[in-house]
Parts: structure tokens; sequence; C-alpha cells
């Protein structure tokens, strides 16, 4: 794995669309680790309207404020998705459970410039499925309004529960589509 002495670790090399250039731009997957505290505020200062914003900061300062105290297996894990110079699209927060990566929180920016930016960010967590040798991706208790993003447009599919699953075998595909639509690979850079 590649070491980040910044505040951000790359995970993937990907592109998105932008809408008004009408082309596919290059865009970075980040883990945000929390160790410092302008990890936290870069979220808390995002312009827009962002459902998720204010719940992912609270989480971001609980695993910052508690280092060693809460075992690591049950803290979450941040990802930003940022084109450019800084400028962030995708939000989200995710728990490694067992051989399961499950999604709490996901949403992109609603600026209506840009395309894939969702489609995007779980493909990079599908990676991290596959590269960890974990079995599926999980959607934690899903909005319903995007409840129909997750099934028509990426190929979750519906447990017991009313959380949606992608197993690893539907991962693969689910990256190939994501590719396809993008234009270009999805590039895991820890490798």
């Amino acid at each position: 794995m590649k070491i980040s002495f910044g505040k951000k670790i790359p995970i993937t090399q990907c592109k998105i669309k932008d809408i008004e250039q009408n082309k596919f731009v290059p865009a970075t997957f980040y883990e945000v680790d929390c160790k410092d505290k302008e990890d936290i505020l870069e979220i808390a200062h995002l312009n827009g309207i962002w459902n998720f914003k204010n719940t992912i900061v609270r989480n971001m300062k609980i695993k910052h404020d508690t280092p060693g105290l809460i075992p690591a297996n049950e803290l979450p894990y941040f990802y930003i998705l940022e084109i450019g110079k800084g400028l962030i699209l995708g939000i989200s927060q995710v728990k490694k459970e067992g051989r399961n990566i499950s999604v709490q929180f996901i949403e992109s920016k609603n600026d209506n410039k840009h395309k894939y930016v969702g489609q995007v960010m779980l493909a990079s967590l599908g990676l991290n499925v596959i590269n960890e040798k974990k079995y599926r991706l999980i959607i934690s208790g899903p909005t319903e309004n995007a409840r129909a993003f997750y099934i028509d447009k990426c190929g979750f599919k519906t447990q017991y529960n009313g959380n949606l699953k992608m197993n690893s075998k539907h991962i693969h595909r689910f990256i190939r589509q994501t590719q396809k639509k993008t234009q270009a690979p999805l590039i895991d850079i820890r490798i």
C-alpha cells in the first residue's frame, strides 16, 4: 500500500462525467483516516446541501477523539470522491463487519454538474470487497428515494431485513458496468 503523509489516503483512480463540459474527468477515491482535525473540518465546511454531512462529521469526530478507546473493528471508515484541486463530490461512511463492507451513509453533491459519482464510489467500495477478500457489499438502511438507484442502476438485491446486498460475483459485473459507463478503468492505486 502506498503511504500518504497527507490527510487523505488515495484508494482508486477513476473518471466521472462533467456534464457542463460533456467529457469524462479524472477523479480519486480517498480514505480519510480522521487522525487530523483538518480531515473533519474539510467535510464540515463542504458547501451545498448534504443530507448526511453532519452525521458523518459527528462520527469522524468520535473516531478522532477516541483513538484506542474503541476497538478498531467497531469504528467506521470514511471515504471521499474528489476531482481537480480538492473539489469533493461524494462522501461516505462504511463499516467492515466480518466478511462484509456495510455502507452506512453515502451521497454525492447535489449540483447536477456531474454524473456517475455514486456509482463510482460504490464500485470503488466493491473493489475493496474483492481486494480484501470479503464476501459482499451491503447498503444498510437505504433511504426509500435511493432504493431504486441501488437496485435498478447498480444491481443490489433486497435482503430479508430491508438492507441491500451485492455478492462478490455481482460486484465484478458492477465494476465492469461502471467502467463502461465512465469510459475508464477503476484502478486500485494502493497496489
